[in-house]
């Protein structure tokens, strides 16, 4: 049966797994799905960009023939100026000169211009360069720290499987030694369990007796008669210590029996109920009609005990009627001292004298104290049955214990196996992970060089940037001046033709410099268009990436799966076989018993045998007896006959004549038969019949102990399934309401998909818990699988899972927002301060987005002495709220 089980929950756990990969098939084609939609959503954007480059092109060539239909407009108006000024006076001839200056100027800052732009846009490549750079960098970082980790746990995982391996060995050895003690243990309170048992038997008979004697026909009928407001008679109500038990019982003389009640109406309610039921008379004290208990001076007479009132316990609700029964009794220690002070109080002794103020004595043998008082009696039944239900509950416990030993030993065989496979794949998997995190340190190494050697060049290129601007605002600033110069020039000149070039060649440079302006902005806005193409390019070559990984992944389990199914098949293939076996042994097992209950019919008939040959016995002796006693009688006779026919000297051949009734021969014959008979019986043990006797009755009593363990196994055995299955239920309940909390705290801190799945949902105690996380735009996966972040978020998903269906006052936590980023630590923060609401936070962090959410802010820093130091209290939130009312 047990190999059975752990095929089936090996079977189960199969097929756990198949459904795992199952289900890690469905989310791949699922991401494959959605990223074949953002991969034509990017070629949707890729053709739009498409449509807007050769757009902007066009634009660019219609810009660029206008600028050079303007160039060549431009050269004839210089032309023509310079040819004017070879014709005209000094002064036009300086207005000329003046602006060729100008125009070489402009040529030259046009240059600059062209080299700035240059530079730009190779200082922005770097930048770009230098971005991607880090980036790779970090992550391979990132994959390093992973990679290392994953070692270091393996490690770990490893030492741990080593240890736990030594640690087996060592508790097997423990077990052993537990069992022997168990058992003689359990044979120890099996013992103390039956001397309970009866002593419980005991108290039951003697409450009973009492409760007869205690409780007349009127008593009775009120307590059982279910009137609300009844609280019971006054010894029901109070607790007795056994020393004060005799002098109680005469202080309150034949009061105990009145019945305690809320009030009159229902005091009035019981009488009219005895009356007309004819029951008798009965006492009530109605709560809300008694007198007020006086207030009793602490007794200091010599002998004196106490007040009967302050010796006895109850609910302080019921003072004044225990006032009422009795009074201002004092108990006195003996005799002599309470006759001292006699005709001052009413007074009992210990043993149970009574002396009345009016000097009255009342004494003698001890009562036989069949008074019982409520809880003493109660407490002591209560007692046992704690007693008993804590030794039942330990002896099934030690049973439970006996059999899980060689469960445990069972289970620990398998574990050491898969153990050893365990670590013989850790050690080979080992060597990969060494292999990769040298290529991860490599890769970022030379990426922290590629890094240090571009932000080399970009600064390089920032100073040549600044020197041409300086030079750009040095040529503006000399253009300006010789513009000036122009204007002077040109104010002493008062040629209408040569005013009218030089306008018209300012208005062409002037529509230059526009079209300029425009080519340039559609330039750049043609680069923003091919970076956003190649942006979603990337990105649409990395969802391709992913779609193929993805479809590698399931060409992988699919590959597994058919392994799986033959090993489930397979298993399923053994439990078949193993039932087909059990059922025969089943078989042959209920063949054993019907044998063994032949067997025993027939050992019982052999015993109703022997009883009968044992009878028969006793009646043949008693027979031979009493033929041996007539024997005995008849012999004198014989010899008497025998004497007479001598001396008659008869003849041989006359025949004697025996008394009338006697055949010789007959009792001859008899005796001779009596005697084979019992001579084949030899040798009779005559102590049989008794020794019969005894083992019958001893048969009967066993029967009938066998026949109550039973009932009480039963009994305890539905106890125990019910109990299971409240548990059973209660965990499912837990259960279902972690989960829920669990995915959708999960899907608030990373927008991913998360669930907790048990191994095996028909019995989860036989298995263990699965956590399945897909965080955002990756595929599902185990907790072991992820990053140190997505670790972190996952199991504060758990914790704050537990948190909110079975919320506690208090938490703890410390620096678990170290592993991640900015824009997680922040949602991290928003939780923590949303489920602050519920319970109290103590969070040591040193990330800002959990200190800006915190009420209260305490730096801490360590000493040069090595104490730590607290700098300051800070409440963040009024802060905060300051800070906002001032800008606003």
């Amino acid at each position: 049966l047990e190999e059975i089980e752990n095929a089936k929950i090996e079977i189960s756990k199969n097929q756990s797994t198949i459904d795992f990969l199952n289900k890690q098939i469905g989310d791949h084609e699922e991401n494959i799905a959605k990223l074949q939609e953002e991969i034509n959503s990017i070629d949707k954007k890729l053709e739009d960009l498409q449509k807007k480059q050769e757009k902007c092109g066009r634009s660019n060539e219609k810009i660029e023939k206008e600028i050079e239909k303007l160039n060549k407009s431009y050269q004839k108006l210089q032309e023509s100026l310079k040819a004017k000024g070879q014709n005209e006076s000094v002064s036009t001839k300086k207005v000329l000169e003046v602006q060729e200056n100008i125009n070489k100027l402009k040529h030259q800052r046009e240059d600059l211009v062209t080299k700035k732009t240059r530079l730009e846009e190779q200082l922005t490549h770097l930048n770009e360069d230098l971005e991607n750079t880090k980036v790779d960098g970090e992550k391979a970082l990132s994959e390093l720290k992973e990679v290392t980790q994953s070692n270091e746990y393996k490690n770990s995982k490893l030492n741990q499987l080593q240890e736990k391996k030594a640690g087996l060995q060592r508790h097997l050895s423990k077990l052993k030694a537990e069992e022997i003690e168990t058992r003689e243990e359990l044979n120890q309170r099996i013992k103390k369990l039956s001397k309970l048992e009866r002593e419980l038997d005991k108290l039951e008979v003697h409450k009973q007796v009492v409760k007869e004697t205690n409780m007349g026909a009127a008593v009775d009928t009120i307590l059982n008669s279910g009137i609300k407001g009844i609280h019971g008679t006054l010894a029901q109500l109070m607790y007795v210590d056994e020393k004060y038990k005799a002098a109680i019982e005469v202080a309150t003389s034949n009061r105990l029996k009145a019945i305690v009640v809320e009030s009159d109406t229902v005091a009035q309610k019981c009488v009219e109920l005895l009356r007309s039921t004819n029951s008798g008379r009965a006492t009530f004290l109605p709560l809300n009609k008694l007198r007020p208990a006086s207030t009793l001076i602490q007794a200091t007479q010599k002998g004196a005990v106490g007040w009967a009132l302050d010796l006895i316990k109850f609910e302080n609700k019921y003072r004044d009627a225990f006032y009422y029964a009795l009074s201002d009794t004092l108990i006195m220690d003996n005799l002599e001292n309470a006759r001292k002070l006699l005709n001052k109080h009413r007074m009992v002794t210990l043993d149970g004298d009574l002396l009345e103020k009016s000097g009255a004595i009342t004494g003698g043998s001890k009562l036989k104290g069949d008074v019982s008082f409520g809880v003493s009696g109660q407490q002591e039944q209560e007692r046992l049955e704690r007693e008993i239900t804590s030794l039942q509950e330990y002896v099934t416990q030690l049973e439970n214990d006996l059999s899980e030993l060689a469960k445990q030993i069972e289970e620990a065989k398998v574990e050491f196996d898969e153990l050893k496979t365990e670590i013989a794949t850790e050690e080979a998997n080992n060597s990969a992970l060494i292999e990769n995190i040298k290529r991860l340190t490599k890769t970022s190494a030379d990426c922290k060089e590629k890094v240090a050697k571009l932000s080399e060049s970009i600064e390089i290129n920032k100073v040549e940037l600044e020197k041409f601007l300086g030079k750009l605002e040095d040529k503006d600033q000399q253009i300006t001046n010789l513009e000036v110069e122009l204007q002077q020039v040109a104010a002493g000149v008062k040629d209408t033709s040569l005013e009218a070039l030089i306008t018209e060649s300012q208005e062409i440079e002037a529509r230059v410099k526009e079209y300029e302006s425009s080519l340039q902005e559609m330039v750049t806005e043609g680069k923003s268009f091919a970076v956003e193409a190649d942006f979603n390019q990337k990105a649409k070559e990395q969802d391709e990436e992913k779609i193929n990984k993805s479809r590698q992944e399931i060409e992988r389990i699919k590959s597994d799966l058919p392994g799986h199914e033959s090993k489930l098949n397979e298993l399923q293939e053994h439990v078949n076989k193993l039932v087909g076996e059990s059922a025969a042994e089943t078989k042959r097992l209920q063949e054993l018993n019907t044998k063994k209950n032949e067997l025993s019919s027939g050992l019982i008939n052999k015993g109703e045998q022997k009883g009968e040959l044992s009878q028969l016995i006793e009646q043949l002796a008693h027979r031979v007896t009493e033929i041996e006693l007539k024997i005995r009688e008849l012999e004198p006779d014989l010899t008497d006959l025998q004497a007479k026919f001598q001396e008659q000297n008869q003849d041989s051949s006359e025949e004697y004549k025996l008394p009338e009734g006697i055949d010789l021969e007959k009792i001859t014959k008899q005796i001779e038969s009596i005697e084979k008979r019992m001579r084949s019986l030899e040798p009779v043990n005559m102590r049989a019949i008794d020794e019969y006797e005894n083992v019958t009755t001893r048969q009967k009593e066993i029967e009938e102990k066998l026949q109550s363990l039973s009932s009480e196994k039963d009994a305890i055995s539905d106890k125990i399934n019910s109990y299971s299955e409240q548990k059973k239920e209660t965990f499912f309940q837990t259960f279902e309401g972690v989960n829920k909390h669990f995915q959708e705290i999960f899907h608030d801190l990373s927008y991913g998909h998360g669930e907790l799945v048990l191994e095996n949902p028909e019995d989860p105690f036989s298995g263990g818990l699965i956590i399945r996380a897909r965080p955002r735009d990756k595929k599902m996966q185990r907790l072991e699988a992820m990053s140190g972040g997505e670790k972190s978020l996952t199991a504060l998903s758990f914790m704050f899972g537990l948190q909110r269906y079975s919320p506690a006052p208090f938490y703890a936590f410390d620096e678990v927002d170290m592993f991640l980023d900015s824009f997680n630590a922040e949602r991290l923060a928003q939780m923590v301060r949303k489920q602050s609401e519920h319970a109290q936070f103590v969070v040591v962090s040193l990330r800002r987005q959990m200190l800006e959410k915190a009420d209260q802010a305490i730096g801490v820093t360590l000493r040069t002495d090595g104490y730590t130091q607290i700098l300051g209290v800070q409440n963040m939130q009024k802060d905060k709220g300051e800070a906002e009312l001032i800008t606003a």
